[in-house]
């Protein structure tokens, strides 16, 4: 779905494919990537048509269940999934190479802070990259917990969430972590920060809550 109108109406998009699709990242209004199952695709014209760039991902993980795709710039975009998958491309998508994640879970959600720390959000872990991606290592003891998603509202204050249906804090760039929200609706799925000062975390049961760096400490 496009919209050119700040959301007040939707134009549906033919993507070329009837796997399922669960991420969408564009680094302009132009050059864009989605990922889904066994999927990933590109659009340079602002997502009117799309093509597919399986074949040039290594082979071994070219039918792999892609949950989550990053672009940081035009040239470098991340991609994450299922049984540990890490994949990386510093060319515009052209070729990709597949980083070491040291782990075989499912992976949900990556994101980089405006200073180019990472975080991989999965299943009983969270990853941190302190050399832009290069390299993965666990942050937070987060085993049992399903993540579903993280974000960063500045360098050391940041928030992940998932089927525990909490919302989990750090202010020191993600060494520690601790539970400053616990729902009863279900799991939290998303998160977002428009702006520093304030962001949201979306869930099931219509839970739809906002954050604050205060709510951190």
């Amino acid at each position: 779905m496009r919209t050119s109108d700040g959301g007040e109406t939707w134009q549906r998009l033919d993507a070329g494919t009837e796997a399922w699709l669960s991420s969408v990242s564009f680094m302009t209004p132009d050059l864009g990537l989605v990922a889904g199952g066994g999927t990933l695709l590109c659009t340079r014209d602002g997502g009117a048509h799309w093509s597919s760039l399986l074949a040039a991902l290594p082979e071994a993980t070219r039918g792999s269940a892609f949950r989550d795709v990053l672009m940081r710039d035009e040239r470098t975009a991340f991609l994450v999934g299922d049984e540990g998958v890490i994949l990386r491309t510093d060319d515009g998508g052209a070729t990709w190479r597949q980083v070491p994640s040291g782990v075989d879970v499912w992976l949900r959600a990556v994101h980089f802070t405006p200073g180019g720390i990472g975080f991989i959000a999965g299943v009983g872990v969270l990853l941190r990259s302190t050399d832009g991606g290069a390299s993965w290592q666990p942050a937070g003891d987060f085993a049992g917990i399903k993540l579903c998603d993280v974000a960063f509202a500045d360098e050391r204050t940041g928030y992940a969430c998932g089927f525990d249906g909490a919302v989990h804090a750090t202010t020191d760039g993600g060494t520690s972590w601790n539970v400053v929200w616990r729902g009863e609706g279900g799991p939290l799925n998303a998160l977002s920060f428009p702006s520093a000062g304030a962001g949201f975390a979306a869930g099931d049961s219509g839970t739809l809550l906002k954050l604050t760096r205060s709510a951190a400490r």
